[in-house]
């Protein structure tokens, strides 16, 4: 009896490792090389967010949000139809930015997560002070 109860619970965890799981939880990001960097530095229009495994196309709010990084280490930001200016540093598979939105009197600080960097492609995570994951999608913008 032991013996059997013991081989179903085996049987059961092996089962449940072997699950896929969505990528995001097994991304350990692009380092952010030189050439990463040189890709990096564009303008770029948010495409969709994910979070819990749901993505979603920009909302009506969302619809204009974009990021530009620029070489110098400074960005422009637009998030909800709210833009902001900041600097930010690459460090291994992370960006550090900091940021003041438009009006505001506080600073921002950001810590994403570099997923990819494509020619005309651009993810990054972003973990919430709650632990939730974001991940945004960005689009080269025309």
């Amino acid at each position: 009896m032991k013996k059997t109860a013991l081989i179903s619970i085996l049987v059961i965890m092996v089962s449940l490792s072997g699950r896929a799981q969505p990528s995001w939880r097994v991304s350990h990001g692009v380092n952010l090389t030189a050439d990463k960097v040189k890709m990096l530095c564009k303008t770029w229009k948010l495409d969709s967010v994910e979070m819990f495994d749901v993505a979603h196309t920009a909302n009506a709010k969302e619809k204009g949000d974009c990021v530009t990084f620029n070489t110098d280490g400074s960005f422009l930001i637009t998030t909800e139809g709210v833009s902001g200016s900041g600097t930010w540093k690459a460090a291994g598979v992370y960006l550090n930015t900091v940021s003041k939105s438009s009006g505001a009197t506080t600073e921002t600080k950001m810590l994403f997560k570099a997923i990819s960097i494509e020619a005309n492609k651009l993810v990054l995570d972003y973990q919430t002070p709650d632990l939730i994951t974001v991940r945004y999608t960005y689009l080269l913008k025309e």
